[in-house]
């Protein structure tokens, strides 16, 4: 039969196992709660990591298309045929070849969803070609309507760029009557070059980019 001491030792010794257990036991749950936030943590930095590279692949592919379709135009042979004809005063041949690439410009914005706007300026910043696309409808703007933008911010930064370099201007909103019809747009860039390496002007596409954004929101 135990004494009372040894009553007491064993007691003592169940309430410090029972207190062990209860101890260990709340240190095995805040291990599995912080095993499981961190993995929550990972699943969710990896998901923000997947969409971070999934916009910039996108934005990449969605710009890329364009540049593309820039470095079609500013190489298009009609220039160079053009510029011939301008350096010989021949002005029947100059016409033809101006309505050539005037014909060529209006085809691309045609079948371009997001660009609105085509121009092409010399190098003083004076439009010589801009054709528009408003709603479907493609509008070439006569010689009244063609604009100077030598004070423009965007001409003044693309005025330096130089064979094969291209210009992307600032995110700007594209003027409307209302905040409801204002367009997030961006205009890129490129010299046009003759056969002699004379740069002759800029080939500048106007870039509607909502189709982006609203594409990037619905993933």
């Amino acid at each position: 039969m135990k004494t009372k001491k040894e009553r007491m030792q064993t007691k003592h010794l169940f309430s410090f196992i029972f207190v062990m257990m209860i101890i260990s036991f709340f240190i095995f749950s805040l291990f599995i709660i912080f095993h499981k936030k961190n993995n929550i943590y990972r699943k969710y930095e990896t998901l923000v990591l997947n969409k971070s590279i999934s916009s910039r692949n996108y934005f990449f592919y969605f710009y890329k298309e364009y540049v593309d379709k820039l470095f079609l135009l500013k190489d298009n042979l009609a220039f160079n045929d053009f510029f011939d004809a301008q350096e010989k005063q021949d002005v029947k041949s100059g016409s033809f070849w101006s309505k050539r690439i005037i014909d060529d410009l209006t085809t691309m914005i045609s079948i371009s969803k997001n660009i609105y706007k085509i121009r092409y300026i010399n190098n003083s910043g004076q439009e010589l070609v801009k054709i528009s696309s408003d709603s479907g409808r493609i509008i070439i703007a006569e010689s009244d309507k063609l604009d100077d933008i030598s004070n423009s911010y965007y001409f003044n930064e693309m005025k330096h760029i130089k064979n094969n370099e291209i210009y992307v201007s600032n995110i700007d909103l594209m003027e409307g009557t209302s905040a409801s019809t204002l367009k997030p747009n961006i205009r890129i860039a490129a010299p046009v070059f003759d056969k002699k390496e004379n740069k002759q002007g800029f080939i500048i596409l106007n870039i509607d980019i909502r189709n982006f954004f609203e594409t990037r929101i619905s993933c």
